[in-house]
């Protein structure tokens, strides 16, 4: 029994390395995305019957075709029930960074109920340098929440976080942008378009903040 007991250390001891060996693989490979675990208490809870739509956002900027393959894993949460989890977001859609110039895009978010953050993924396309989120009760009086600096278009990674934030707070995003373009970057779809974003997974269901402009700009533009 010791000797099955030592050799399954070391079969286990073996398998961690591998994981670290992975994680360190994921954060310098490009075209590898780092594997978000969330706490085992929370979880996002699909249905038996439930259908997954993925979709998938491609440029391919050379004149070749480009055959790959992406892979989507699940794991089971070991909790019995699981508290869900949901999509929260915070941003600016006006976007308008002059050519060869920097610029930035800001906006100043009211967050309409209690919202706990356990994951976080800040997003813009190509040009984008940096995005910080400041909160306070008033504009007057914030502190910051989250920083990328620098931010990498190539390493959009979701990281676990805890991060809180209370009804009435006030919440600023902002993206700071390098134009390395000959025309003007305006909000859109394209990765040669900007976005400003703030996304999370939040326990429980809780409003979207009140963004001035982003939601309608977001539906009239994009879908």
């Amino acid at each position: 029994l010791e000797h099955m007991r030592d050799a399954l250390q070391q079969q286990f001891d073996a398998q961690r390395a591998l994981i670290e060996r992975l994680r360190g693989m994921a954060e310098t490979v490009p075209g590898v995305v780092y594997q978000l675990r969330l706490d085992e208490g929370v979880g996002h809870k699909l249905p038996a019957g439930t259908q997954l739509l993925a979709q998938l956002h491609l440029l391919n900027s050379s004149d070749k075709d480009i055959k790959q393959q992406v892979e989507i894993r699940m794991h089971r949460s070991a909790s019995a029930n699981p508290t869900p989890v949901s999509t929260w977001a915070i941003g600016s859609s006006e976007i308008n960074i002059a050519p060869k110039q920097p610029g930035r895009a800001q906006n100043v978010c009211r967050v309409l109920g209690d919202v706990n953050l356990v994951a976080a993924f800040p997003h813009m396309h190509m040009i984008g340098t940096r995005l910080e989120v400041e909160v306070g009760r008033s504009v007057d009086a914030m502190r910051r929440l989250y920083l990328r600096d620098p931010y990498d278009f190539d390493d959009q990674h979701m990281e676990a976080l805890k991060l809180s934030l209370h009804d009435g707070d006030m919440v600023r995003v902002t993206c700071d942008y390098m134009n390395t373009y000959d025309a003007a970057a305006q909000f859109g779809e394209s990765s040669h378009d900007e976005m400003c974003f703030f996304i999370g997974f939040a326990i429980g269901d809780p409003p979207l903040a009140d963004c001035p402009h982003l939601w309608e700009n977001v539906l009239t533009k994009l879908f």
